[in-house]
C-alpha cells in the first residue's frame, strides 16, 4: 500500500511528503546526509536548526529525527526514485499520512459540583497521594497546542518547553504559550497543582515536557519534531491528541521505537463516535483512551471499533474520565470544563506518572498489564464501547508491585531454574 499511494500522490500532484524509518545499526548520521539530496529544495526551509536532538537539512525540507531515527520531508519523483536506490537494507519508507488534532467538545454543565475534577476521584488518585505518590519529578511528555505558563497551576510544573513553527523547526528561545485552548487543559489533567481549593492534576508533582505542535502548518513535520525533542529527555510517558479516522500502519515503527525506549505512549481514541478508530491509537503498541461521563456511560462522540487482527482487536484500550472536566482556563488563572477522550488521555497519563513514581523500575509491558489488570467494566458499559473499562489507581498499583517483584526474583534465579518455569 505505502509505494501504490506514494507513487499515485506523485502522479496526482507532482511531490509528496514521506516518512523514512532508519533501520537499527547506528550509522543514521550517516545515511540521513546521504539521503537529504533526494528531498526537495526550498528558498524558504534554508535555516540550520541548532537543536540538539534534530537539525535540518539545509538547502531542503527534510527533517532529521535523531531520537526517533526518522528522516522526514518531500519529495517530487525523481527524488523518491533516488531515495529508494539509497535506503539501507533495514531501512522502512512510508507515506506521510495526514495528522490532526483530537479536539475538545466544550462542556456539557455549565456549574460543577465539588472541589474536584471528578475525574480524580472515580479513578482512584486521591488514595495514591495519601501514600505520598503524587508523580514527583518524574517527566512527562505533553505535546498538545502547548501551555500557559502563566496560568498559576504550572508553578514548577514545567520542566521544558518548545514550539516548532509550520515545517517542523524549533523556535529559538520560545516561552510556554498556548496556541489555544487545549493543551492548557489537557496539561492541567496531567500535572496541574490545586489552585483556590480544587484539586485538577492527576499527577500534581510531575514535571511537563511540553510542546506546541499540533494546530497549523505540516502537522506530520511538528508532531515528529515535537517527539523527537521530547524524548531526548528521560520522559517515562507521552500523551498526544492526534490522529486520523482509520487504520493505517505507516507509523507503526515509530510507535515501537517509542515503546522500545521505555516511554509509555498515551492516545486520545477520538471524538468519531462508535464504528470507527483512529491512526496511530488504534495500533497494539498504543494505548488508546476513550471517555466516559460522571454517570458511567461511554460518551456518545467516543471513538470505538472491533479491528480484524488477533491482538488486542478492541479499540480503545481502556476508557477514562472525559466529559465535563475541570482543568486549566489558558490566558488567566481560571478553571473551566471540557469534554471529549482528548480530556480522558491526561487522566491515563497522569497515573502512568503516579505509578512510576512508586515503581521506578517497573517496565513498560509492566505498567500497560498493571493498568489493564486493574479495570472494571460497568454492566452498562458494552465491551465493543469500553473495552477493559476503567482503571483503578489502588488496584493498578497493587499488579505492579507484583510484577516487579516476580521480575526481580526471576532476575536472581540461575538460569536453569528460569528455563524451567
Amino acid at each position: 500500500m505505502s509505494d501504490s499511494y506514494i507513487r499515485e500522490q506523485l502522479k496526482n500532484r507532482g511531490k509528496t511528503s514521506v516518512v523514512v524509518m532508519l533501520g537499527a545499526d547506528k550509522a543514521h548520521a550517516r545515511r540521513a546526509d546521504r539521503l537529504r539530496n533526494c528531498f526537495q529544495r526550498s528558498d524558504h526551509h534554508t535555516l540550520q536548526s541548532t537543536a540538539r536532538s534534530y537539525r535540518f537539512f539545509e538547502g531542503g525540507t527534510g527533517l532529521y529525527l535523531e531520537n526517533l531515527g526518522v528522516v522526514y520531508g518531500e519529495v517530487n519523483e525523481a527524488g523518491y526514485k533516488k531515495l529508494r536506490q539509497e535506503l539501507g537494507a533495514t531501512d522502512e519508507i512510508a507515506p506521510s499520512m495526514p495528522l490532526r488534532p483530537v479536539r475538545g467538545l466544550g462542556p456539557r454543565v455549565s456549574t460543577p459540583s465539588t472541589s474536584k475534577s471528578w475525574g480524580l476521584e472515580r479513578i482512584g488518585a486521591p488514595a495514591l497521594w495519601q501514600r505520598g505518590f503524587t508523580g514527583k519529578d518524574l517527566l512527562v511528555a505533553h505535546l498538545d497546542t502547548g501551555i500557559d505558563g502563566d496560568h498559576p497551576s504550572f508553578k514548577d510544573a514545567i520542566h521544558a518547553f518548545a514550539e516548532f513553527n509550520a515545517v517542523g523547526q524549533q523556535i529559538p528561545g520560545a516561552a510556554p504559550t498556548d496556541s489555544a485552548l487545549h493543551g492548557t487543559h489537557t496539561a492541567g489533567t496531567i500535572a496541574g497543582r490545586p489552585l483556590s481549593g480544587w484539586d485538577i492534576g492527576v499527577a500534581p508533582g510531575c514535571k511537563l515536557v511540553s510542546a506546541a505542535v499540533i494546530e497549523d502548518g505540516d502537522k506530520v513535520a511538528r508532531i515528529l519534531a515535537g517527539v523527537d525533542w521530547a524524548m531526548g529527555f528521560p520522559i517515562r510517558v507521552i500523551n498526544l491528541s492526534v490522529g486520523f479516522p482509520g487504520y493505517f500502519a505507516e507509523y507503526v515503527p515509530i510507535v515501537k521505537r517509542i515503546r522500545d525506549r521505555g516511554i509509555f505512549p498515551v492516545f486520545a481514541a477520538g471524538n468519531e463516535g462508535p464504528g470507527i478508530s483512529c491512526s496511530p491509537a488504534n495500533y497494539p503498541q498504543a494505548i488508546a483512551v476513550g471517555a466516559m461521563d460522571e454517570q458511567g456511560a461511554v460518551d456518545a462522540s467516543s471513538c470505538s471499533e472491533r479491528l480484524t487482527r488477533r491482538r488486542d482487536p478492541i479499540v480503545p484500550d481502556l476508557v477514562m474520565p472525559g466529559i465535563d472536566i475541570i482543568s486549566a482556563n489558558a490566558g488567566g488563572g481560571n478553571l473551566r470544563p471540557d469534554s471529549g477522550t482528548s480530556m480522558a488521555a491526561p487522566h491515563l497519563a497522569g497515573l502512568a506518572a503516579l505509578l512510576w513514581q512508586a515503581v521506578p523500575d517497573a517496565t513498560v509491558a509492566e505498567m500497560e498489564a498493571a493498568i489493564f489488570a486493574s479495570c472494571t467494566r460497568d454492566p452498562s458499559m458494552e465491551k465493543d464501547r469500553a473495552n477493559r473499562g476503567l482503571p483503578n489507581a489502588e488496584a493498578a498499583l497493587a499488579d505492579l508491585e507484583k510484577r516487579a517483584a516476580r521480575r526481580k526474583v526471576r532476575a536472581n534465579e540461575p538460569f536453569a531454574a528460569r528455563t524451567a518455569h
